[in-house]
């Protein structure tokens, strides 16, 4: 079972995948409850994201999907983050493939998709606690950073108080 990477070009196509969403954001949200003691229900991120599927979607931004024997294994979105900058969101391998290097292939893709659309750079968030997601971010080139203007989490100081800022600069 090779996983096949494919791009979303509809809104129905993105909005079709909220079960997933949130299915990441559940984790999410009990990694945010179980490390810290923080309450973030699932519902209002995926809310959020379903609200404007256009910014996920060219020109904006880009949406990756993986799927095998018709079975979607994981995902990624790229969003537009300011003037020339975009910001890696939702990343997430299922269970099942993880340990695959499917993350790996996910992330390599939305770092070409960037490049592709001119980017100067690719910025992301995620919790400190998600060691192994922070060390496939290093891998791929990005450092820590501090928190940076357009993150979703930036209004919300309990949260940012446990989460890790990366940044990917792009070469022409």
């Amino acid at each position: 079972m090779t996983p096949v990477l494919r791009e979303l070009s509809t809104p129905e196509e993105v909005l079709a995948l909220e079960p997933v969403v949130l299915e990441y954001f559940r984790i999410i949200s009990g990694e945010l409850r179980d490390r810290y003691a923080l309450d973030l229900p699932p519902e209002g991120p995926v809310a959020t994201m379903m609200a404007a599927p256009e910014r996920v979607l060219p020109p904006l931004g880009r949406s990756f999907v993986a799927e095998a024997d018709g079975r979607l294994l994981g995902m990624v979105f790229l969003k537009p983050l300011g003037r020339q900058d975009v910001e890696v969101k939702r990343l997430y391998v299922r269970p099942e493939a993880r340990g695959t290097g499917l993350a790996k292939r996910l992330v390599e893709t939305v770092i070409d998709a960037a490049r592709a659309m001119g980017a100067g750079a690719i910025y992301l968030d995620t919790l400190q606690s998600l060691t192994p997601a922070i060390t496939l971010y290093e891998r791929a080139g990005f450092d820590p950073v501090p928190v940076y203007e357009g993150s979703e989490i930036a209004d919300h100081p309990e949260i940012v108080a446990v989460a890790a800022f990366m940044k990917k600069t792009l070469s022409p």
